[in-house]
């Protein structure tokens, strides 16, 4: 079989994959409705998670009347939410994504959303053990829950064999995200020093604010009582964020002038991913070994100086305004959210929903099948025990912070650019972050 035959049989296995995954279940009990007049809902268009599950929450329970507002854009939500709230006729419900430029941190601080504790502690079907512990206490802030999160996306490491035969893979495993970084800089710089790759050895983003994310470096939570910044993190992350981008557009020319996928893929040598590693980790596992018989590796992100706590990012929540009349029924409404599972949605995102991510995780890694009968190897026993290791060890989640970034990505440019040292760079990022802190 042709090359080009391969790659469209291993796009099946992914489309394959996708239809194993369950389709609008919710798998709880009951939630208990009160019949309520109407929500306001807004959230962005085109967001299949959340027009699926606000559709099938109004099927099931007919008495709830939803308002479903769409934006073409999150600008253009913030600002209608915004005008909104001066007028006070904001909606009873926002449903976000990561990308929101809504302040959330300083709405959380201003208490601009409802606290939806007392409707947890109160829910005879709710029970945290089934949740990421971690990921609803990301929505927290002073111990009450304002956010309610749904999905999460995870920074991880594809390495293949060009990287893997000179890295020692058992200590990127066990390294803190600091060192990770450092590692795999020094792995880039051997690989093209020996040289087994004479271009880019990064297959990656150059989006600052998804190396940003990916390094596991928070530089305002919402649970922080005050800015702390630590100027070597910083350091180290600006030099790792300078090379990655560089040493990936090194390849960029010869990556747009190929029409061969096949080539483009054969210039991986680390591709870093911001996504499910869990299913989309063990997909590229299955298409390496299929089509170039490597044994390809996946490593997590850890924590930034925590080895073994791995990082996510809350990517989809929700929460409730402060005025709404109707809190009981918009707290529902999140509840529903919280786990509904959608067509392929565990492809590119981890559920908060425990018991739905371990199900659809299992039935995945069972899978060999690529379609017109080609199979490869299941997942060893010893790979599984691990990633279930990796799925018990989700101990640093955090909702990205859109203003922070901005402010880091807008400082930092001229550092990337060579027009600027570092040390003058870190002084300006520190004065606006704390004047972003105290304002």
């Amino acid at each position: 079989m042709n090359m080009r035959k391969k790659l469209l049989v291993v796009c099946m296995m992914i489309s394959i994959m996708a239809g194993l995954i369950g389709c609008g279940s919710t798998d709880r009990e009951e939630i208990q409705m009160e019949a309520e007049p109407q929500l306001t809902v807004y959230t962005v268009e085109g967001i299949d998670f959340y027009d699926q599950a606000v559709t099938a929450f109004q099927g099931k329970y007919k008495e709830m009347k939803i308002d479903y507002v769409t934006f073409e854009t999150e600008e253009d939500l913030a600002r209608q939410y915004s005008n909104d709230v001066a007028m006070g006729t904001q909606p009873d419900v926002l449903l976000l994504t990561d990308e929101t430029t809504i302040d959330v941190f300083k709405a959380c601080k201003n208490y601009r959303f409802a606290n939806l504790t007392p409707y947890f502690e109160s829910d005879e079907a709710f029970y945290d053990v089934v949740y990421f512990e971690e990921a609803l206490k990301a929505g927290c802030y002073e111990d009450k829950q304002y956010i309610v999160p749904f999905r999460m996306e995870i920074p991880y490491y594809l390495l293949t064999n060009k990287v893997t035969d000179v890295i020692d893979v058992k200590a990127l495993r066990e390294a803190n995200g600091q060192e990770q970084m450092q590692l795999l800089m020094d792995a880039a710089d051997a690989v093209k020093e020996q040289g087994i790759m004479e271009d880019g050895v990064f297959y990656a983003t150059t989006s600052v604010e998804q190396i940003l994310r990916s390094s596991g470096i928070s530089l305002c939570g919402l649970q922080d009582e005050h800015l702390e910044l630590d100027k070597e993190q910083i350091r180290l992350l600006c030099e790792y964020t300078k090379y990655v981008t560089e040493d990936c557009m090194l390849q960029m020319p010869k990556r747009q002038e190929s029409t061969d996928v096949m080539e483009q893929f054969g210039m991986m040598g680390i591709e870093q991913r911001y996504d499910n590693p869990f299913y989309m980790g063990r997909s590229y596992d299955m298409m390496f070994e299929y089509l170039f018989g490597e044994d390809l590796e996946w490593i997590l992100a850890t924590a930034v100086d925590e080895a073994g706590a791995y990082h996510a990012d809350i990517t989809k929540y929700g929460m409730v305004d402060a005025e709404s009349d109707h809190v009981r029924g918009a707290y529902q409404l999140l509840r529903y959210l919280m786990d509904y599972k959608t067509r392929a949605d565990f492809a590119t995102e981890i559920y908060v929903h425990r018991s739905n991510t371990t199900t659809e995780f299992v039935n995945m890694s069972e899978y060999t099948n690529l379609g017109s009968g080609i199979r490869v190897s299941a997942m060893g026993y010893s790979k599984y025990l691990r990633v279930e290791n990796m799925l018990n060890s989700l101990t640093d989640i955090s909702i990205p912070n859109h203003k922070v970034e901005e402010i880091y990505k807008s400082v930092a440019q001229d550092y990337y650019a060579g027009n600027r040292e570092f040390e003058d760079m870190y002084m300006e990022l520190e004065n606006r972050l704390t004047i972003y802190w105290k304002e």
